[in-house]
């Protein structure tokens, strides 16, 4: 009678906690790997299989439970696991009829706010995996100025107000993060739409938006746009003998004798796709040029072209895309030391993205 009573008593106990978890609990993610060749113009042509950062791989698990009148806790982790795992998301949401309120490593307001595409494709806008990681410095001059990224903040995002809504955000480090959202499907035609500004200590910002529209018909278009204000990159990681005539001081060692080395202080950029979806299937072509990244007097071209199809029984994606770089320009990197850039590369990518 006695282990009997034990036994009822260990079941209650398990049982208390398992009803005080959170439920709907739900694991996913995707895995996104290809193939990368680099076609130099120092006539090197590395290849390497490695993870496609354009979207990274990741898995995420999130967690939610029901309160009073509609409102609802939510929590969410998320790790990308592309080259070692590192955390993305831990955070825990509150939501309801007054929005919601997220606190926690997540999103800032703005963040993602220069990827309205609509297109379909990987592989071309703002390019394909990181120039960086094969040793290069062709991806400096290449960015997004996105309006955030994945810090420790506090957010708060409107209810939908018709097809927009409202968000705001202030990270550590005083970072404050705002965006204006709009999505809506008129007749078969799908709009998306996005404008966010970045505000950093010392002066420094972003400002930019982005859309997208896909006709009924197939076709689609997107643009991009931003401005940044003291936006000047740490160069002391740079590889300054990757090129010949290519040299570049780090930041920090002519910081006080500066005046005459042109440091980006206004860096932009435009992007446009044209792109036609059929079937499970898509095909684009974007133009990127971006203007005084890294340095004043910097001017980076690039040309996309991709496609991709979907096999949504699989939840799998294959794609395959070219995108040509080229940067040019003239800039002091000492009192009356001129050095002209010019870098002309190519990068092929083969890749799939599997879904879970």
């Amino acid at each position: 009678m006695a282990d009997k009573a034990l036994t009822v008593a260990i079941a209650g106990a398990l049982a208390a906690p398992m009803a005080a978890q959170a439920v709907d609990f739900t694991i996913s993610g995707h895995v996104n790997r290809a193939l990368f060749l680099w076609d130099k113009d120092n006539g090197d042509k590395p290849a390497s299989v490695a993870d496609n950062g354009q979207s990274g791989t990741r898995i995420r698990a999130n967690g939610s439970s029901e309160l009073m009148d509609g409102n609802k806790v939510a929590i969410q982790f998320e790790y990308g696991a592309g080259s070692g795992f590192s955390l993305r998301h831990a955070n825990v949401q509150y939501s309801g009829g007054f929005g919601k309120v997220t606190i926690g490593q997540g999103s800032e307001a703005g963040d993602g706010s220069q990827y309205s595409d609509k297109s379909g494709v990987l592989g071309i806008g703002h390019g394909v995996g990181n120039p960086s990681d094969f040793g290069d410095n062709v991806g400096l001059f290449f960015g997004s100025l996105d309006g955030g990224g994945r810090k420790e903040m506090i957010r708060y995002d409107t209810p939908s107000l018709g097809p927009a809504s409202l968000a705001v955000s202030v990270a550590n480090g005083d970072s404050v993060s705002g965006r204006l959202l709009m999505n809506g499907d008129f007749g078969g035609t799908s709009v998306g739409a996005q404008l966010a500004t970045l505000q950093k200590p010392g002066d420094t910002s972003t400002i930019g938006g982005s859309a997208g529209v896909a006709l009924a018909s197939g076709i689609t278009f997107s643009g991009a746009w931003a401005k940044g204000k003291e936006m000047s990159a740490d160069l002391a990681d740079v590889d300054t003998n990757a090129y010949s005539g290519f040299e570049l001081i780090p930041r920090a060692a002519v910081q006080p004798k500066g005046k005459d080395l042109a440091l980006a202080t206004d860096p932009s950029y435009f992007q446009a796709t044209l792109g036609y979806k059929f079937g499970n299937s898509a095909v684009g072509v974007s133009w990127y040029q971006s203007k005084d990244f890294v340095v004043d007097g910097a001017k980076g071209r690039a040309l996309g072209i991709g496609a991709s199809h979907a096999l949504p029984k699989a939840g799998a994606e294959l794609y395959i895309a070219m995108q040509n770089y080229d940067v040019s320009g003239d800039f002091n990197v000492r009192p009356s030391v001129t050095t002209e850039l010019d870098l002309d590369e190519t990068v092929y990518v083969v890749g799939t993205r599997v879904k879970f």
